[in-house]
C-alpha cells in the first residue's frame, strides 16, 4: 500500500495504490488524519492504482468520506474501484451534491 499527497492546501490530491487490506486500516487513518486538513473545500482522491481493497479498508475510507462531505467538503473520487463504489451507492451517498465519482471501475468478478 502507498500513499501520495499532491495539488495545494486549499485542493489536495490523494493518490492510494496497492492492496489496502484490514492490516492497512490504522495507516490510512493516520495518513488522512496527518496529511488531509479538515474543512478543505474540495480533495480528489485518485484510486487508479488500487490493485484490491478488502471490507474494512471500504468502511474506514466510507467515514472518511462522509465525515468530510458531512463538513462540506467537496470529494471527488477518481477511478475508485466497484467495491467503494457500490458501498457509496448502498448507503446513498452517491445523491449527495458534494460527492462524485469520476470513472468507477468495474472490477471482475472471480468465480472459482
Amino acid at each position: 500500500m502507498k500513499f501520495a499527497l499532491h495539488g495545494t492546501d486549499e485542493q489536495p490530491r490523494v493518490e492510494l495504490a496497492g492492496d489496502l487490506v484490514a492490516s492497512d486500516c490504522n495507516c490510512i487513518q493516520s495518513f488522512w488524519d496527518c496529511h488531509v486538513p479538515d474543512g478543505v473545500a474540495a480533495i480528489d482522491v485518485d484510486m487508479a492504482a488500487v490493485d484490491s481493497l478488502d471490507g474494512e479498508s471500504v468502511a474506514v475510507l466510507t467515514n472518511i468520506i462522509r465525515r468530510h462531505v458531512a463538513e462540506g467538503t467537496e470529494v471527488t473520487l477518481y477511478e475508485a474501484p466497484q467495491m467503494l463504489a457500490h458501498t457509496l451507492y448502498k448507503i446513498g451517498m452517491l445523491d449527495h451534491p458534494a460527492l462524485t465519482l469520476i470513472d468507477p471501475r468495474h472490477d471482475e468478478q472471480h468465480h472459482t
